[in-house]
């Protein structure tokens, strides 16, 4: 995985990998199963990219760790004042903001095994240019964290994928 410099390289990153990339820049470690699975669970709860980066950057070994992100400080007190009573009293989102974030993070999922499946289907290993080469078992999906209608669309291409690499097989 490449260095991350600035906070919004980790925005753009998905499921696993965004973890990986939050773990790394801020802890400076592989995440590991616990983190893995705790985090995500988050994430398909609803709690937004920004707040798990927050969370994480909040912990006693991040503290310890002492990582230099750009654009952290920044985003830790943007995530302060956005969890302000005074703005919950006038503008009343944080379930909307939630569900947009489940939203997010479900597309983010698919997009990011769509991106697996067709740089797979192709037959290339070579990757993508930007850097980040998922492992097979980063680039899969856990269903289990998808909304239904995600796992239906999931499966349909899941079967859809079946049947290409079938036919280039003939």
């Amino acid at each position: 995985m490449r260095s991350i410099q600035h906070v919004d390289q980790l925005l753009e990153l998905q499921g696993p990998l965004f973890l990986s990339g939050v773990y790394q820049a801020l802890l400076g470690r592989e995440l590991d199963e616990e983190g893995r699975r705790h985090y995500l669970g988050r994430l398909h709860a609803g709690y937004g990219k920004r707040r798990v980066i927050v969370e994480i950057s909040k912990s006693t070994e991040a503290k310890a760790y002492k990582a230099e992100l750009q654009g952290l400080n920044g985003l830790v007190a943007a995530e302060k004042n956005a969890s302000h009573w005074l703005w919950g009293v006038f503008f009343r989102s944080s379930r909307i903001q939630r569900k947009f974030n489940q939203l997010e993070y479900q597309l983010g999922c698919v997009e990011y095994q769509l991106s697996a499946l067709t740089r797979d289907g192709g037959g290339s290993k070579a990757g993508r240019d930007d850097g980040l080469n998922p492992s097979e078992e980063e680039a899969r999906v856990d269903p289990a964290f998808l909304s239904p209608r995600a796992r239906q669309i999931f499966a349909r291409f899941s079967k859809t994928d079946t049947r290409s690499a079938d036919a280039r097989g003939k």
